[in-house]
């Protein structure tokens, strides 16, 4: 009988597992990982439905997650002190307080919210988790929005102006015991309101205004119709005629005085 010898006796025991096992083992687990992600892309977008997605703020309010209704109210809490205040305006010729209620000073609520709503929401609601979930990282900061009344500070600024406005006064000559002397004239003042009013206009517009502020308009001289030489001109012509009246009075007729 022919005896074979048996080397590495223990080869039947290993296990080789096959090529093919191996690779359906790895893309099963592949594919069951991406639909984890998937599925929780599209819980985090159904969480986010009717809210603001992550990673939004709001002049420095952190609205990520609230429905637009508490946002606002977030906001208002936060931000409603910008509409207290007021501005002073001073001239030459006196003040005028302007509150910024007059003026209709406002927070642009709406307008924020809508951009604040609106960030991330341009394609599918797997885009917008996915938008969402970087936004944690990286978040979006949208300034506070102000707005006001343009023609009412205007106006409040004409009635400044016109209460200031002071009339000039003519020179004039009168009558006193030594003769006729000149009274002299007085310059009036015009205020201006342009330089403060746009200013004003920058100020209300930026948060970062104090409740109180003070501004100074400018103030111009108006000139009288009739100067201080106008009336010394007028004086000394009429001392030259009255002189020569004289002179005719005392004079034979038919002379003239030289």
């Amino acid at each position: 009988m022919t005896v074979v010898p048996r080397f590495m006796p223990g080869l039947r025991a290993m296990h080789v597992p096959r090529l093919g096992r191996a690779l359906g083992g790895s893309v099963l687990g592949g594919l069951l990982g991406v639909a984890i992600v998937l599925v929780g892309l599209v819980a985090f977008g159904h969480a986010y439905v009717d809210r603001i997605l992550p990673g939004v703020h709001v002049g420095g309010v952190d609205v990520s997650g609230l429905t637009r209704s508490d946002a606002r109210l977030a906001l208002v809490s936060t931000l409603g002190r910008l509409e207290d205040g007021a501005v002073t305006v001073h001239s030459g010729t006196g003040w005028a307080v302007i509150p910024y209620a007059v003026v209709d000073r406002a927070v642009d609520y709406e307008a924020m919210l809508d951009r604040a709503v609106a960030i991330g929401r341009e394609g599918t609601r797997l885009m917008e988790a996915v938008v969402g979930l970087r936004q944690v990282q990286r978040p979006v900061s949208i300034p506070p929005l102000l707005s006001f009344d343009r023609e009412r500070l205007a106006d409040e600024l004409a009635a400044f102006a016109d209460r200031g406005y002071r009339e000039p006064r003519d020179a004039f000559i009168v009558a006193a015991k030594s003769g006729y002397t000149v009274s002299p004239s007085t310059d009036g003042v015009r205020v201006d309101t342009s330089r403060v009013a746009a200013a004003i206009e920058a100020a209300l517009l930026d948060p970062a205004t104090p409740a109180t502020m003070a501004l100074k308009a400018d103030a111009t001289p108006v000139a009288p119709a009739t100067t201080d030489a106008d009336a010394e001109r007028a004086l000394l012509r009429a001392k030259e005629v009255a002189t020569e009246l004289v002179l005719l009075h005392f004079l034979p007729d038919g002379e003239q005085p030289v």
